[in-house]
Order: structure tokens, then C-alpha cells, then sequence
């Protein structure tokens, strides 16, 4: 089969979770014997002019770019809607598809992407999916949080869009980090330091409290966010088929789209069977706890926080928080004797933390569509205590092999001290981890795309 993936591009200038998996299902299908290749939003020109290029492959992977794409604005926001949806040119992408020739066209994002990419599929009669990663196009800021931190279902036509994207990267921004200057240039120390100043400026962390001041309402401001959604609910309406990573996301989605899919959890090529036994530490003995990811709101870490600190008067000397992820050290932060940071980590790294992890804490507070970190702590035998946002709580049976909790600190705070309590609860899941059947491997997961690939195809067929 030919395949066309759309993606934000490749490692090391992309990385997460998203370019993780597309990369690595990419190559299982290459390995598979399809025909693959990758097409993502690049660099912008003075001239403006829109077209398509090749780059060099990438493991045998055709690699084409977008040039003067629409702008890609990650977890940025948007501060003027009227870029993110402006025309592209349909003939350029009629002549990238009838040059592939692809089978079928795999969406990994709408990020940099015009509509008319869709347009000129459906023309050709070229079958597209969906991999709901995030929520862009519903949200400008992807995650579905408002700027209070809690989840936005009312956008109150486009009105709630102006608070939340205040702090918005410039196009002109986002121009400079598609340029290939930028890819060279992204892991230098002064480029580092500049992103952790915008991001201080922009970061969720830090919710919109009562006396705050907030922006002026214009309607026609408003009405741009609400134009821009409706640009980008078009574009999903006209995709044939979601794979939807997770119930959470599937529940997000078709509660905005009157769309079809599958639920098919995900995972990519480094996650190993590594389940083994553990021995816990006895109740004297302070438990091992891990939260790895950036020490940010959405991700759920002062909610772990606020959890915690209910916890110092009744288990003050039971437990000690490591937290994997972050340069800095956030302010406040936990007391160092209940808390060390260690800073960032290889994945090579994982297999040393997990070996010294008791617990593993998922509090995400958005609707997290997945959750990688959750299925590479199972694999390594480790319980799991996951908030019900995260769409990896699929693979939890709640009292079984991990614990599911409500994004709430009381919540977490009271499964905590439950736990703390209870040693040999965290003994029994890692015995029910290590005895289930797990599937972990992405050349399975490949075939089991393939196959809806198919289905969908019938389908269409059938039509």
C-alpha cells in the first residue's frame, strides 16, 4: 500500500508524542513492505509563494516539505486566526498527490495544513484518517483549558478564545522557529534561554485568577476565533475515518463532530517488556513516587502538588516525590525534603528511573488523548495512579494493575494516603502488571492500522 503520512515533521527538530508515534509507525509500515512518505508544514519564503519539495529520505521514507505553509503554533495559541486559515493553492497539492499516488493519506495533525490538502484528496478520491493527538482546530491552544485551567466547553462564540490566546506567538515568531536556521540552531544555549522566557510569558501554569485583568472584547475579534474554528471543523468533517487513541478522545471529538472512528490505544518502538517483580518499601520506609513530564498545569503537576501537601501532617516521612522533566525548579515548590527534581531525561534513562519508582503518578488536568509515560511505566511493572482525564487510563483497571482518581488534590490526596497505608496494594498490581497479557509491540500495532486501513476501504467501496 501507498501512504501518505501528515505530520509536524521529523526528530530532532519535532519531537513529543506525536512525532514520536507517527515516526515510529511510519518505519513499522516501511518494515512491512508499504510504500511510505511524510509530508509536513516547513519553512516560510520572502516571495510567499506556496509549493512543495522534496527533502532527503529519511530511513527509507520519502520526505516532502511545504513551503509557506500556514503557520504551526504548537502550545503557543493564536493571536491573529486570519493566518491560520488563509487559501493555499489547490493545484500544487493536486500535483503532490498524483505524484505519490498514494493509497491512503494519514492525518497526524492539521497544524501548517490548508484546507485545500483535503480538497484535492477527496478530488482524487484518496481515502484520509485521523490520529486525534491533541485537539487543535477546536482549540487554539490545543489542550481544551480556558484561561481560568479548567476545561473549556462553552468557546461562548470565539469570545473565551481572546483571554486564553492574549499571549500568543507572533506569525512572525512562528516564522522564525519553521525557518531552517531554527532547526540548526534550536538546541543552543541562547535559543534554550529564549524559549523558556516565552514560555515563562505564555506558560498554563499560571491561571487567570478573580482581579486579574483581562482583555478587551471586541465582536469582530471574537468572531475571527469563531471563523477559525469553523475552518478547521470543516477540514475534520471531511476526513473518512478517526482513530481515536483513546476513549477521552474519542468522547472530546464526537462531541464537536459527527464523526466515525476506532479506538485503537497507541504506542511506539522503544517501549520494551520489561515487568518484573518489585519489593516495596515497608511502612517505615519513604515510598518511591515519579511524575515525569514538564512541570506545567496541564500536565497535572500542582495538582500533585496541593495533593501532596495535604499529605505532610499524616505521612510526612511516607513518601518522596522525584520529578523527571524540567530544567528549573517551579515556584513554590515542594519542600527539598520531600521532593528532588532531577531535570530532564534521555529515554535511554528510563529503565534506571522506573528500577527506582514505586509509583507512577499521571495527574493530567486536560483531556490528555493518551499518555505515553503511563504505558512505559506498566511496561516496566510499575503500579500506575492516573487521573480520569488521561486518555491512558484505558489501560488501567482501576484496583487491579493501577488506580484511576478524579483530577481533584483531595481526591489524589486521600488514594495517596490510602496507599501509603496499604503497602501491599502497590506489591499486588505490580504482581497483576507483570502476570497480563500486555501487547507492546509496534509491528502489531502497525498490522492492526493496516487492517482498519482495509476496512475503511471496503467501506468507501461499499459507498
Amino acid at each position: 500500500m501507498r501512504l501518505l503520512h501528515v505530520t509536524l515533521g521529523l526528530p530532532p527538530y519535532r519531537t513529543g508524542g506525536l512525532t514520536k508515534y507517527s515516526v515510529d509507525l511510519m518505519l513499522a509500515q516501511k518494515q512491512q513492505g508499504h510504500e511510505v512518505s511524510l509530508l509536513y508544514p516547513g519553512r516560510f519564503t520572502l516571495s510567499g509563494k506556496m509549493k512543495t519539495k522534496p527533502n532527503p529520505p529519511f530511513e527509507g521514507i520519502g520526505v516532502y516539505e511545504i513551503i509557506n505553509p500556514l503557520p504551526v503554533p504548537l502550545l503557543g495559541g493564536i493571536g491573529r486566526p486570519a493566518a491560520f486559515s488563509r487559501a493555499g493553492d489547490p493545484a500544487v497539492f493536486l500535483e503532490l498527490l498524483r505524484e505519490i499516488q498514494p493509497d491512503l493519506i494519514h492525518f497526524h495533525t492539521l497544524m501548517g495544513i490548508h484546507k485545500e490538502l483535503l480538497e484535492a484528496a477527496k478530488a482524487l478520491r484518496i481515502r484520509t484518517v485521523y490520529t486525534s493527538h491533541d485537539y487543535f482546530g477546536i482549540c487554539p491552544k490545543v489542550n481544551l483549558l480556558n484561561a481560568e485551567g479548567v476545561h473549556c466547553d462553552d468557546y461562548d462564540q470565539g469570545k473565551s478564545c481572546i483571554s486564553c490566546n492574549q499571549h500568543a506567538y507572533s506569525p512572525q515568531m512562528i516564522y522564525v522557529m519553521q525557518s531552517h536556521s531554527y532547526k540548526r540552531l534550536k538546541n543552543s544555549r541562547i535559543l534554550q534561554k529564549a524559549r523558556r522566557a516565552v514560555k515563562g510569558r505564555t506558560s498554563s501554569h499560571k491561571p487567570m485568577k478573580a482581579g486579574d485583568s483581562k482583555p478587551m472584547i471586541h465582536p469582530e475579534r471574537a468572531n475571527e476565533y469563531k471563523e477559525l474554528r469553523s475552518y478547521y471543523l470543516e477540514m475534520y468533517q471531511m476526513i473518512d475515518e478517526f482513530h481515536f487513541n483513546s476513549q477521552v478522545a474519542k468522547e472530546i471529538f464526537t462531541a464537536y463532530l459527527n464523526v466515525k472512528g476506532k479506538v485503537l490505544s497507541i504506542r511506539h518502538r522503544h517501549i520494551a517488556d520489561q515487568r518484573v517483580l518489585k519489593s516495596f518499601p515497608a511502612g517505615e520506609e519513604p515510598l518511591r513516587i515519579a511524575y515525569l513530564g514538564p512541570v506545567d498545569r496541564y500536565k497535572g503537576f500542582f495538582l500533585l502538588q496541593e495533593a501532596l501537601a495535604q499529605l505532610l501532617d499524616s505521612h510526612s516521612g511516607g513518601w518522596h516525590l522525584h520529578v523527571y522533566g524540567n530544567d528549573g525548579i517551579p515556584e513554590p515548590a515542594p519542600p527539598a525534603e520531600y521532593c528532588t527534581f532531577h531535570g530532564r531525561y534521555e529515554p535511554q534513562r528510563l529503565a534506571g528511573i522506573f528500577a527506582e519508582t514505586d509509583l507512577l503518578i499521571v495527574p493530567s488536568v486536560w483531556k490528555e488523548t493518551f499518555g505515553f509515560v503511563g504505558l512505559e511505566g506498566l511496561s516496566h511493572g510499575v503500579p500506575v495512579l492516573v487521573s480520569r482525564e488521561a486518555g491512558v487510563k484505558d489501560m488501567i483497571e482501576d484496583g487491579v494493575n493501577g488506580w484511576i482518581f478524579e483530577p481533584d488534590p483531595a481526591d489524589l490526596a486521600q488514594r495517596l494516603g490510602h496507599l501509603l497505608a496499604n503497602r501491599h496494594l502497590l506489591a499486588a498490581a505490580n504482581r497483576s502488571i507483570v502476570n497480563s497479557e500486555l501487547d507492546l509491540s509496534m509491528q502489531r500495532h502497525a498490522q492492526d492500522i493496516y487492517e482498519w486501513y482495509l476496512q475503511i476501504g471496503e467501506e468507501v467501496v461499499v459507498k
